[in-house]
């Protein structure tokens, strides 16, 4: 998960947006997330102590790799939900055992060089790539489904948007892989919520009806309440929630007070970051709460 900041993706040239739907009129919305108010999130490897104070919150986000069922079921015993991360357009180098599954076709490709993100030590994927999907499947099936995770998150799901929105051609094409494999997740595992992190426009014009919930970010206050971006953006949001019920995750990185307290305004269910998701957040469930 990348820590994006806001005013860097103004990308989006209009306010004119189509929110697909699936439900029929008059059908009741699913909403797994219903009732949930504080979540965390946390990529490094639990302790006991971590998995005893993870039950405090009513959602956690974790890297399954690092966890077998039982640890899994040890947290959902106090009523957490538990959501497991599974990135889709990108693959980082230090996952060796599903670089050796890739082929060159996997990869995206411009100028005929593959595309590496130096920070995260990550490259970008194409997702048209039947090959890919059928990694990124197993993945699911292996670590969420096997391990019994609530559900599921799907990470760097935003950089259809950030890397293909000047190229509308390849972006229609990225956007139709990406609801062809959530139809096939949601057709296999019925129940199975879902979250797609950043993407926003990926989601309403694509996605909404195949996800429960979206991510956003770096919801800081000084940024997000003075950005036009930002604020365009909510409105969207508010929409597709309303309509598809899809409900907004927010992350602060700063300024939780009147983060939390902005996000908590939009109806958005909000988490402080205080470091980086590979160091526990210890003993700060209070900072999430309304």
């Amino acid at each position: 998960m990348k820590k994006v900041v806001v005013c860097l993706l103004l990308v989006s040239l209009s306010l004119g947006f189509a929110v697909p739907s699936l439900a029929k009129e008059g059908e009741e919305m699913n909403q797994p997330f219903k009732g949930i108010e504080t979540y965390q999130i946390f990529y490094g490897a639990p302790t006991p102590e971590v998995i005893n104070e993870m039950k405090a919150y009513d959602l956690v986000i974790l890297e399954p790799y690092h966890y077998r069922k039982e640890q899994i079921q040890r947290i959902q015993s106090a009523g957490t939900m538990v959501l497991g991360y599974i990135t889709t357009m990108e693959i980082a180098e230090w996952n060796q055992a599903l670089m050796k599954e890739l082929k060159e076709e996997d990869f995206y490709k411009r100028n005929g060089k593959k595309v590496f993100y130096p920070e995260w030590k990550s490259y970008l994927m194409d997702f048209t790539s039947k090959h890919y999907q059928a990694i990124v499947h197993k993945e699911i099936n292996q670590h969420i489904i096997g391990k019994q995770f609530d559900g599921l998150f799907l990470d760097t799901v935003g950089d259809i948007d950030n890397e293909f929105w000047d190229k509308p051609d390849i972006l229609k094409k990225q956007r139709a892989a990406m609801v062809s494999f959530l139809k096939k997740i949601k057709e296999q595992y019925k129940n199975l919520p879902i979250v797609q992190n950043w993407g926003f426009d990926t989601l309403a014009e694509a996605t909404a009806p195949y996800v429960d919930g979206i991510m956003w970010e770096s919801f800081d206050h000084s940024i997000v309440s003075q950005d036009e971006w930002a604020q365009n953006k909510i409105q969207q949001l508010q929409k597709i929630k309303d309509k598809q019920g899809v409900q907004v995750f927010t992350v602060a990185f700063k300024e939780w007070e009147r983060s939390s307290g902005l996000a908590h305004r939009y109806g958005f269910i909000h988490t402080y970051e205080q470091d980086s998701y590979d160091q526990w957040t210890s003993g700060a469930s209070f900072l999430t709460k309304r």
